[in-house]
């Protein structure tokens, strides 16, 4: 230190002369080594920013690519979810058609597994698929949502309605065995009621005893089968009835036979237009049911034009 300050002016500008690295020095030993820094730092940060763009794009490319495959598989079930129904439905008409033709019948339907149906309105994230969907038709995404609340509208309508199907047909015809029982039942009933009322009758009144003959007669002639209910109802229920209400309360000694039979025949004729009326009724149940299957189909149709249009392979 006192060797410093001992030095004279013009010592000091020697000193600081010799003391004082030249540009050169200062350029190599520091400007150069923080530029080559900073430049190596730049291009690292560019090769960086380039490849998270290229790597964000591949994201993107394959994010839309995954969306158009999930709108084809849902078009693809969509396209085939209508076939499927159309068809069921088609059957369904038939079905309630022959019964209003015949009531006294209720036929045996074609019934499909419908397993796309399930499998869309239960298996599938529809929500992903609304996302898909919106984003895909990013034009107007409020249509976009309509559209395809009223594709899943629809076909909740459709998996509720054949979901029901089975138990509705089964019950049909459960009740419709039933009444058909009770109806060979009555005249099972009623039959054995002749044997007894006719031997009677031949003692205390012939006349009415032929009378009564002839209805049988002109019954057992026809060979009625058991299954055809309106032989029934013609040739038996309503001749015996007529007769058994004609001769009914007179006073004869055979009055409780003809009242029973008068009774039991008139329920005869009540369960066979019972029959006809509950079968028609099931017929425009199920008619019922195809006017909204129709009107669903129409609205999945209109709803999904779009999306089948963009996605038909």
């Amino acid at each position: 230190m006192l060797t410093l300050l001992s030095k004279t002016p013009a010592s000091w500008q020697s000193w600081l002369v010799a003391t004082t690295p030249s540009a050169y020095e200062l350029a190599k030993d520091i400007i150069l080594p923080l530029t080559l820094a900073a430049l190596a730092a730049f291009v690292a940060w560019w090769i960086f920013i380039i490849e998270t763009k290229r790597d964000k794009k591949k994201e993107i490319k394959l994010e839309r690519q995954q969306e158009r495959d999930k709108l084809s598989y849902f078009s693809i079930m969509i396209r085939t979810i209508i076939d499927d129904v159309e068809y069921q439905n088609n059957a369904l008409k038939e079905f309630s058609d022959q019964i209003s033709i015949d009531p006294l019948q209720i036929p045996m339907m074609t019934y499909l597994s419908l397993n796309n149906l399930r499998r869309i309105t239960f298996d599938l994230d529809l929500e992903k698929y609304l996302l898909a969907y919106v984003s895909y038709f990013d034009r107007d995404r409020q249509q976009a949502v309509r559209e395809f609340n009223t594709m899943s509208g629809s076909l909740d309508v459709l998996f509720e309605i054949f979901k029901s199907l089975p138990e509705q047909l089964e019950k049909s015809h459960g009740y419709d065995h039933s009444r058909k029982e009770k109806f060979q039942e009555i005249q099972t009933t009623a039959h054995n009621l002749l044997g007894p009322l006719t031997i009677r009758l031949q003692t205390t009144a012939p006349a009415v005893a032929n009378e009564l003959g002839a209805i049988g007669l002109k019954f057992f002639s026809a060979a009625a089968s058991p299954y055809d209910l309106k032989l029934y109802y013609d040739l038996f229920f309503v001749p015996f009835n007529k007769f058994a209400t004609k001769y009914v309360g007179r006073g004869m000694a055979e009055d409780a036979l003809i009242a029973e039979l008068a009774t039991l025949t008139r329920d005869g004729k009540q369960v066979y237009l019972q029959i006809i009326q509950e079968n028609k009724a099931i017929a425009q149940n199920f008619l019922d049911q195809v006017n909204t299957i129709t009107d669903a189909i129409a609205d999945l149709k209109e709803a999904s034009s779009r999306l089948n249009e963009n996605f038909t392979n």
